[in-house]
């Protein structure tokens, strides 16, 4: 027997069966509902860890079904940025060992959401994403009965509040049920039209960054089903240049809130601006690996007071301060300061990679609507980073899934692809692809 064909037979083996698609989809459904839609108003905090933890035993119910314990190269790179940290942050002191590790949980949260299902290769059926649609539309209806009733009783907040706790929770729990939608249907106009409906209903949490994203959306969209083509030119940079004009336009609220001209003499508005203000000074003093887990801009620093709110003299801020930390994680952005300018160029190499992989996707199968989800989708996080710690909650570990299905869609449909000799050029650039895997992350 040759060695291609040993290969063959070792990746087939390694490879998940319907058993394991089964138990990830059942877990998808559960999420879906008790994680994510009805999070808020269950109530229950560990809910989050609970779903983290039973995914990582998913993965391993996985690995051992195969027989295969040797995980991907860059699963073991990332371990190892984790190592890293983990013990750079006992070394420095940055908080209690037990607030170190509770954010280290809280910050594996959406890598372990897009890992486990990323390297599972998870898809579904075409009924099984009929059977997700239908789960969507009924969350949908409800979220159209608390609109219903709160402006029957004229207090439309109100009426959020009981279900999602806030109206950017509302607002972040449609236009995921809608981006969700567009990944369970055909790309057609009919399903397009379900989506705008779902993510115009999000509108009325009247939320800046919503209308921000609802901008995003339509520009992304329309270049896509006008097949509009973009190169490297002056057009398209005054393309780019309009589109993100109309996104902090519609969001500028926040925007200027944030970064222009917030008010010094109003104690309540103080703490995310000086969140940010104050991350730039550590990403300066702690060059380069920042602060370390639970030190700055997360829940752990706040429940385990950090000290480097005494060192920056935030403990006097409203929101900051020991008594009342309870807006120290109310954004994302800043929080990434401890983990220094290293450990800043990792996350962004992160999201480098995977818009690398899904645009080279996207050029050799012409898959539109899964790159199209997943620039919708990091558009979406990267507007909701500005406010809310989104990628460390429920909604970072919904998106993560997301992208890592549409991943998934976008590789099996690149495989399928016919090999021939007239076709060497794709075999060149799958040895690419596999390349380009390895090296991902």
């Amino acid at each position: 027997m040759s060695t291609e064909s040993i290969n063959t037979s070792t990746d087939e083996l390694n490879k998940p069966t319907s058993y394991h698609f089964s138990l990830v989809y059942a877990y998808l459904f559960v999420f879906l509902i008790v994680g994510f839609y009805f999070y808020e108003l269950i109530g229950f905090d560990p809910l989050d860890e609970m779903f983290e933890v039973a995914l990582v035993l998913i993965g391993g119910i996985y690995l051992l079904d195969v027989n295969s314990l040797r995980p991907k190269r860059e699963l073991i790179v990332f371990s190892c940025i984790v190592f890293f940290y983990v013990a750079y942050s006992f070394l420095i002191h940055s908080n209690s060992p037990k607030a170190i590790l509770i954010d280290t949980s809280v910050q594996l949260k959406p890598y372990i959401a897009f890992f486990v299902f990323y390297y599972l290769g998870v898809r579904f059926s075409t009924t099984n994403k009929k059977l997700l649609s239908f789960l969507l539309i009924g969350l949908f209806c409800i979220s159209l009965t608390v609109v219903i009733c709160g402006l029957g009783t004229g207090n439309l907040v109100n009426a959020m509040k009981m279900v999602y706790h806030h109206p950017a929770r509302y607002a972040s729990a449609l236009v995921l049920i809608g981006l969700f939608y567009l990944y369970s249907r055909d790309y057609s106009p009919k399903t397009l039209l379900f989506f705008f409906v779902v993510i115009s209903l999000a509108l009325l949490s009247g939320k800046a960054k919503t209308f921000g994203f609802y901008t995003a959306a339509l520009s992304i969209i329309a270049i896509n089903y006008f097949k509009i083509k973009l190169k490297f030119n002056i057009k398209t940079l005054v393309l780019v240049i309009l589109i993100v004009s109309l996104i902090v336009f519609a969001s500028w609220e926040k925007f200027a809130f944030y970064f222009v001209d917030f008010n010094l003499d109003d104690e309540e508005s103080l703490a995310r601006p000086f969140l940010y203000y104050t991350s730039f000074f550590i990403f300066q003093d702690y060059f380069p690996f920042g602060s370390g887990l639970a030190s700055f801009g997360t829940a752990a620093s706040g429940s385990s007071y950090s000290d480097i709110y005494y060192q920056y003299d935030l403990n006097g801020i409203w929101g900051l301060n020991p008594d009342y930390p309870y807006f120290v994680a109310d954004t994302y952005y800043p929080s990434l300061a401890q983990f220094g300018v290293f450990g800043l160029v990792l996350f962004i190499f992160f999201w480098v990679r995977i818009m690398k992989e899904a645009l080279f996707y996207r050029k050799q199968t012409d898959d539109r609507k899964h790159f199209m989800i997943i620039v919708m989708v990091v558009m979406f996080l990267a507007i909701e980073f500005i406010a809310d710690a989104a990628f460390t909650n429920n909604r970072g570990f919904t998106s993560m899934i997301l992208i890592a299905l549409c991943l998934n869609e976008m590789k099996y449909r690149y495989e399928q692809l016919p090999v021939s000799a007239a076709t060497e050029e794709k075999e060149l650039k799958r040895d690419e692809s596999d390349q380009l895997t390895e090296e991902t992350f």
